[in-house]
């Protein structure tokens, strides 16, 4: 679960494709609904995304599901070099940047795949 979320329904996926494909451990993964536009293009609102609950390191800068200190988002993250601040930033240019202590930070895990109706 992320964050304390309730679980709403399990995603049968083959072991070996988690396993061989994508090289992760299926007891480590949850899978959530993105809401909203502010991951556009690369995410959007009602895609399912796969969380790697192991991968919580942000010093690898990538795409991660937490709590920012008032909500839980899905963003791009990386740390700033030099403090002890991370850098909170959406895809879509309409949503803004924003640097918090990382402290007051949860990071529940990194985004590793995305499904999508076309």
């Amino acid at each position: 679960m992320v964050d304390g979320e309730t679980e709403i329904a399990r995603w049968p996926m083959p072991r070996s494709y988690i396993r061989d494909s994508l090289s992760l451990r299926s007891s480590q993964l949850a899978i959530i609904e993105v809401i909203g536009d502010s991951m556009e293009p690369t995410l959007r609102s009602g895609d399912k995304i796969m969380i790697d609950l192991n991968d919580r390191n942000v010093s690898q800068p990538g795409i991660f599901a937490l709590y920012d200190g008032d909500v839980t988002v899905v963003k791009r993250v990386e740390k700033i070099p030099g403090t002890s601040n991370l850098r909170i930033r959406s895809d879509n240019p309409q949503h803004g940047v924003y640097d918090v202590p990382a402290d007051v930070v949860l990071v529940a895990g990194r985004v590793v795949w995305f499904g999508r109706r076309i």
